[in-house]
């Protein structure tokens, strides 16, 4: 065992009095976590059969068994005893654990050092295992901090309940101080372990995971159910005068006293009892009670306006599983590229998060299958900018991060209230809207959006840009702060490698040419900044240069527009230059795999994926000389200058005779 907790951190104390057959499942649950550890199982003293079931599973556990029935809180200290983990989880014998609860109690301590209490959800379920509630949530998102001076008195109001003992693991250092739970306090019926936590909560920060990892079963005839109203007020009373002593200075001002606190609880009660329809009862409580006005205005609070006291303040951790809402394109844009980035993050944050939603604006006045040009790019406007936000403003209320997988949809910012990353492919339409480029022109509405767009990105938590070069564009034409601005390298979206000569031809046979046949590629769209008509000029002079004039060139991508088939029939090279319209990943792996080289004569990008995948597929290539290009193809590259079409010429003839 003590090669085990070498490895991990926790030990699950687990209680039992004569009921093995529940204690089974408890035990079961505890084995079965995806991150192993300790198992104490305290036997308070039992004539059943757990004595024998529990020897029966040997080293797998630790059993310790009462000589006779000492009671709940002398063995639940008496396990924690025996306990060899930093961090103790109590399970009481008739509940039982998600299989993920230990990992994900451990990965959220260790997101925040010093804390002393991690309190999860709980699902409670009938004795067939039907969900019948859930306890609630604290907070917003899926982990939150709360310090000392905000536990106290966010327990005083129930604002932070930490529910039953299951629920909760302790730091066991902090245990061991705090005395443990005490098996003398009065009522200590359901009150021990709430006394217990009271008083960890002063040796650290607390944790509330709101994720459902604990399964509590209501059986019939439970002991809550069977004792009085009069007795629940008894056990009340006696928690909140413990946590009385323990509010900070900080709200003591804003807290009634401790009478007409005690006034408050009985109609609470009261009011429980009659809703439960016991009149009798709640008749008594109330007559019992010494009357306060404080008290009847804060039970009138609580019936009419939900709430007790003022807020207190909760830390928002960002969790390794939170919930995460992907932001993705309009799809009657179709945008491939960005549809693609969407993708890759869809792929990869699937496997790390809790859970991971896909957001985008529906094509409610455009087909998503037409194109959004004339009237539909206005009726697109409608969709994306006057329709998604409300239905936005919704899907975010359960998510603990937004992350806006295309900057372009940066205008959504302004509509969140959770924490938002911004992935920034590019600023191109940006810095066109602000005259940097010649080449392209842009409209009024145009500038209007790409203004609004900066705007949205001022606004974002984080923003990730995909190169050095677009973070450069993104400081030096926005306000946004570039502590908050990162680079991050977007990973290829398809396993880009090299095939064999049979393979790739093999792959690519559905195409009218002769492989056999040497050939320079591009692979790219008709964007202006990707200067097809550039790498038209640069294919002419190297055809007619004489060195090569087998050579061919095959373009990858969009259909050619019609200047560009104009220019190659002017040009007299329609026979050598091919146009493969939209080919699948695979079919451009084994270009790559069978081209002389890829050239690459963009006048600006956001990063260059084609040059990377080049790379990958073993393809030599002539891309400009400009950031980013520059920073995807490395030292492994050789640039030109795409303005220079004679020079580039003979950088890329001179290259390729080397060869």
């Amino acid at each position: 065992m003590g090669e085990l907790m070498d490895k991990n951190n926790f030990s699950i104390v687990i209680t039992t009095y004569n009921r093995c057959n529940l204690l089974k499942k408890a035990i079961d649950s505890a084995m079965n976590q995806t991150m192993p550890c300790e198992i104490v199982v305290v036997d308070d003293g039992s004539d059943d059969e757990t004595e024998e079931y529990c020897k029966g599973l040997g080293r797998r556990i630790v059993y310790l068994k009462n000589e006779k029935n000492k009671g709940h809180s002398f063995s639940v200290n008496r396990g924690v005893g025996a306990a060899t983990g930093s961090w103790i989880k109590f399970l009481d014998d008739d509940d039982y654990l998600d299989s993920r609860c230990i990992e994900y109690c451990s990965e959220a301590i260790k997101r925040v050092p010093g804390s002393v209490i991690c309190s999860v959800k709980a699902t409670t379920t009938d004795k067939d295992g039907r969900r019948i509630r859930f306890t609630p949530q604290i907070g917003e998102g899926s982990l939150i901090k709360v310090e000392e001076e905000e536990a106290h008195y966010g327990m005083l109001y129930d604002l932070l309940p930490f529910g039953m003992a299951s629920q909760v693991a302790v730091q066991s250092e902090a245990f061991l101080k705090s005395g443990g739970w005490n098996p003398d306090l009065k009522l200590a019926d359901a009150c021990d372990e709430i006394e217990c936590f009271l008083k960890v909560a002063k040796y650290g920060s607390v944790l509330f995971l709101n994720i459902p990892l604990v399964y509590h079963v209501l059986w019939e005839g439970n002991y809550n159910d069977q004792i009085s109203y009069r007795r629940k007020l008894e056990r009340n009373i006696i928690i909140k005068e413990q946590i009385f002593s323990l509010i900070s200075e900080k709200y003591k001002a804003a807290t009634p006293s401790f009478s007409a606190f005690t006034y408050y609880l009985s109609l609470w009660w009261a009011f429980l009892a009659l809703r439960g329809k016991r009149f009798k009862e709640a008749l008594g409580i109330v007559t019992a009670a010494r009357f306060s006005y404080k008290g009847v205005i804060l039970l009138l609070n609580k019936i009419f306006f939900k709430e007790l006291a003022h807020k207190i303040d909760y830390r928002r951790v960002f969790f390794k599983w939170s919930k995460i809402l992907l932001i993705g394109n309009y799809l009657p844009d179709k945008q491939k590229s960005m549809l693609r980035v969407a993708k890759v993050f869809q792929d990869s944050l699937g496997k790390r998060c809790l859970s991971l939603r896909v957001s985008r604006p529906v094509s409610f006045f455009v087909k998503s299958e037409s194109s959004t040009r004339g009237l539909n790019k206005f009726l697109g406007y409608i969709d994306k900018f006057l329709v998604y936000p409300r239905s936005l403003q919704k899907e975010t209320r359960n998510a603990d991060l937004v992350h806006i997988c295309d900057h372009s949809n940066s205008v959504y910012v302004k509509y969140l209230n959770k924490p938002s990353v911004v992935t920034c492919c590019d600023l191109l339409a940006v810095r066109s809207a602000m005259g940097d480029f010649k080449e392209n022109r842009t409209r009024l509405t145009g500038r209007i959006l790409q203004g609004l767009i900066i705007k949205g990105l001022e606004k974002a938590s984080r923003i990730v840009c995909i190169s050095e070069a677009t973070k450069k564009d993104l400081i030096r034409i926005s306000n946004y702060d570039d502590k908050n601005a990162k680079v991050a390298y977007l990973p290829l979206n398809y396993n880009f490698q090299r095939l064999s000569t049979e393979n790739a031809k093999k792959t690519l046979k559905k195409y009218k040419f002769d492989f056999n046949k040497p050939f320079l590629l591009h692979v790219g769209k008709n964007n202006w900044y990707k200067n097809r008509v550039g790498l038209v000029d640069i294919f002419n002079l190297i055809a007619k240069s004489g060195d090569f004039l087998g050579l061919n060139l095959i373009c990858a991508g969009d259909p050619f527009p019609k200047n560009i088939r104009k220019k190659i029939v002017k040009y007299g090279i329609s026979d050598r230059v091919f146009n493969f319209v939209e080919p699948e990943n695979e079919e451009i792996c084994a270009l790559y795999s069978l081209a002389d080289a890829l050239v690459y004569p963009s006048i600006a990008e956001g990063f260059g994926w084609p040059i990377v995948e080049a790379q990958a597929c073993g393809c030599p290539v002539f891309a400009s000389g400009r950031a980013p290009m520059t920073e995807a193809g490395g030292d492994a590259a050789v640039y030109f200058d795409p303005d220079n079409t004679e020079e580039a010429t003979k950088i890329i003839v001179d290259a390729m005779k080397d060869e």
